[in-house]
């Protein structure tokens, strides 16, 4: 993988239980980037955006805002716990059927 530069390093998130695209995966794609960070969050699903994270929204809100981003890797908790989410999304899934 070529090794690119940008005006802001590149800000990749991975949740700890996502089916499709696994942390292992994240990790290796900020490998490829000068100066990624990788914010893991603990969470099931794919997409970090699922499972609702203060943390993690307050992270990706300051990387768009001010391209802010720590150099080291992040880890953020989920607002909602696990039985939430999964009341929420079948809920969800019920109502699209």
């Amino acid at each position: 993988m070529a090794d690119w530069k940008y005006q802001l390093p590149l800000l990749v998130i991975g949740n700890t239980a996502d089916p499709v695209t696994p942390l292992a995966a994240a990790k290796k794609t900020a490998a490829g980037f000068t100066g990624a960070v990788v914010l893991t969050q603990d969470s099931p699903g794919h997409s970090s955006f699922n499972v609702p994270s203060n943390c993690t929204d307050a992270y990706v809100r300051s990387y768009f805002l001010n391209g802010t981003l720590r150099k080291k890797a992040q880890y953020a908790l989920p607002t909602t716990s696990f039985s939430q989410y999964l009341r929420r999304t079948t809920r969800y899934r019920i109502r699209h059927r």
